[in-house]
């Protein structure tokens, strides 16, 4: 008889119909749902510090919005974030989310997660202001791999790079990165009409 490992996960999400259908499919391949809330604030802490391998799965929707964590260096703010890269052509095209996209954060101590950033030929950098909005736009982190679609920023604004994005660049908008996922002898994941290859 072959022994299978069960894994210890949390699912994160708005959508109790998504977290049920993936908890169902998760668990068929031998993962422990330990909790499904839909926001981290419900997280029941007694069951985190148990655990010593512990997968998180956090649904924050299908644009570029970014998830807002309890734990970093960022203080209560709204912050203006460009996520830049070189194209094709050798120009540098990006995103930005200031004005009525910026970010905010709450309170002081959180992290910003982005996810479903484009797939690049190339590194992404991602420089951001401080907790007004406004002033430089400075280095926070580089994606490295132009396949790597997430980012998380904790970085308190004083520890920012003295590198500043003040370059002009071509402004993208979203453009919505998809993905099909076929779990060998669990089932599909897939959006609807979509075949998997």
């Amino acid at each position: 008889m072959r022994w299978r490992q069960s894994f210890s996960t949390i699912l994160v999400g708005k959508s109790i119909l998504l977290r049920e259908g993936l908890a169902g499919i998760l668990h068929s391949a031998d993962f422990h749902i330990l909790a499904s809330v839909s926001c981290a604030d419900d997280l029941p802490a007694s069951n985190l510090q148990q655990q010593q391998q512990l997968f998180i799965i956090v649904h924050t929707g299908d644009d570029f919005a970014a998830a807002i964590d309890q734990t970093g260096s960022l203080n209560k703010g709204s912050y203006g974030y460009r996520v830049t890269w070189q194209d094709d052509q050798g120009g540098v095209t990006g995103m930005e989310f200031t004005g009525d996209k910026a970010i905010p954060t709450a309170s002081d101590g959180q992290s910003i997660q982005f996810d479903n950033l484009p797939a690049t030929a190339g590194p992404k950098s991602i420089y951001r202001t401080d907790s007004s909005g406004k002033g430089d736009f400075r280095l926070v982190g580089t994606l490295q791999s132009g396949t790597q679609s997430s980012f998380v920023d904790s970085t308190a604004d004083d520890a920012r790079s003295q590198t500043v994005q003040n370059t002009a660049f071509s402004r993208i908008s979203n453009a919505p990165r998809s993905f099909v996922v076929s779990l060998n002898n669990v089932g599909e994941v897939k959006p609807s009409g979509q075949a998997v290859p």
